[in-house]
């Protein structure tokens, strides 16, 4: 039989009951045919089963709008796959449809709310790898030579990398609860399970020379080491695999911000940032120029703060902040400079963003905006954020701590844990000395 009755004897109080699951294979002529079959029941009791729709309802409505979506919301999506319709629309009209479903998910009131849109909990924190890609994309990343696009230890830089998950379940639990006003309030933010320094700052980086540089290794990039290339912007020596070619169709600030608010935060762009972007936007042109600033000024060994296309230098230690001294031979071609001015062998300051100074520093600050990194609108607020009050420790009271020490290789395990001099009993530390001899620290 295949229910199973445990305590039914007549000395039991209680009974219980299971199901054995079902089996059509024969244990003793197993065949072929009989493995494929029970595997299409399983997979088809799984697929029908009661959680199977609103479980993937909730997870297209995460992964494609809102991290903590209504019941109501997760209802309408799951009834979409079952029925096969929605809006008055019918898709297939048969269970199982995700046309239906994402259709729903991405055409419903609460995806399409501009007022849920000023709700802090409203929106996701972007994954890592999906802005990656997304900023390729928008900005037109061009290979070189017919190269493949290849980025090396993403997993160790963001956290994420294509086939490299670290468990079944994922780069980051589905129901991980950032401490703090979330989890006070029961409310979810996966994605943020990714957001610790080590994962912030390697995106950060990479972003950053992937604008400056191209697809390379230099400075934190996420660009391969291969081939006998020497890392080093300065004198230009980097392998680039690939560069971002999209320009703007404006040419003025206002413009060029809205067009970059478009592309990389779909128009939600901030007040606040914007005036921080246009405001870099601008004082980039005038102190380093838009790639025509005449060669010009003095041969002073002693001079400092230099600006761009602006007087010899000797090393970038005479440049002003975030320019570089680019060392040409035989009087070459100076980036965002033009003209001749004093000898061949003169080199100038430059700003090594390139010509597009200017277009590269707003970027930067584009990819480094909350706007950017979470889906939802970054309202500020009139006031600044109060700090937290730090409670008083109670010197009286004891504690017990757990010191995990990571040692990636190299360790002396001897010498980890070194005994006190003042314990009760022997001396445990003259007796680790007289073992250790002139290994003890």
């Amino acid at each position: 039989a295949s229910t199973v009755t445990i305590g039914a004897g007549a000395a039991s109080n209680r009974t219980f009951a299971f199901r054995n699951p079902p089996s059509i294979m024969n244990p003793l002529l197993p065949t072929e045919r009989d493995a494929e079959q029970e595997t299409e029941a399983l997979i088809d009791h799984l697929f029908h089963h009661d959680n199977t729709a609103p479980f993937l309802a909730k997870n297209l409505i995460t992964n494609l709008v809102t991290s903590n979506p209504s019941p109501r919301y997760v209802k309408a999506v799951a009834t979409a796959f079952t029925n096969g319709e929605y809006g008055g629309k019918t898709y297939s009209g048969d269970y199982g449809d995700l046309g239906a479903a994402v259709a729903a998910v991405l055409l419903d009131a609460e995806a399409r709310s501009v007022v849920l849109d000023q709700d802090p909990t409203f929106g996701s924190f972007r994954q890592p790898l999906l802005k990656v890609i997304h900023v390729m994309r928008a900005l037109e990343l061009q290979v070189h030579d017919a190269r493949e696009v290849d980025m090396e230890d993403l997993s160790l830089r963001i956290g994420m990398q294509p086939y490299r998950a670290q468990t079944v379940f994922g780069f980051y639990l589905s129901d991980f609860q950032p401490a703090g006003p979330l989890a006070q309030v029961e409310l979810y933010a996966p994605e943020t399970q990714l957001l610790n320094p080590v994962f912030l700052l390697g995106q950060l980086n990479g972003l950053s020379s992937l604008i400056r540089y191209g697809l390379n290794e230099c400075r934190g990039g996420f660009g391969t080491s291969a081939g006998p290339y020497k890392c080093n912007v300065d004198a230009h020596t980097q392998r680039v695999d690939a560069s971002l070619a999209w320009r703007p169709t404006a040419n003025d600030t206002e413009g060029i911000v809205e067009e970059l608010s478009l592309l990389l935060t779909a128009g939600r762009l901030s007040s606040g940032t914007r005036r921080v972007i246009e405001g870099a936007h601008a004082d980039v042109l005038r102190t380093s120029g838009p790639g025509v600033t005449q060669l010009g000024g003095e041969n002073d060994r002693h001079a400092t703060g230099l600006v761009a296309c602006v007087g010899e230098c000797d090393g970038s230690r005479q440049c002003a902040k975030d320019l570089r001294c680019f060392f040409r031979s035989n009087g070459g071609a100076i980036p965002g400079c033009v003209g001749e001015w004093g000898e061949p062998d003169w080199d100038f300051c430059y700003n090594p963003a390139g010509d597009n100074a200017a277009l590269k520093a707003a970027q930067e600050l584009f990819l480094a905006s909350a706007d950017f990194h979470v889906s939802a609108y970054n309202a500020l607020t009139p006031a600044v954020r109060p700090r937290p009050v730090e409670t008083p420790s109670t010197p009286s009271r004891g504690y017990k701590a757990i010191v995990v020490l990571f040692m990636s290789g190299g360790g002396d395990s001897y010498n980890v844990l070194v005994p006190l001099s003042a314990c009760k009993g022997s001396d445990l530390f003259a007796e680790y000395t007289r073992v250790r001899t002139n290994l003890a620290l």
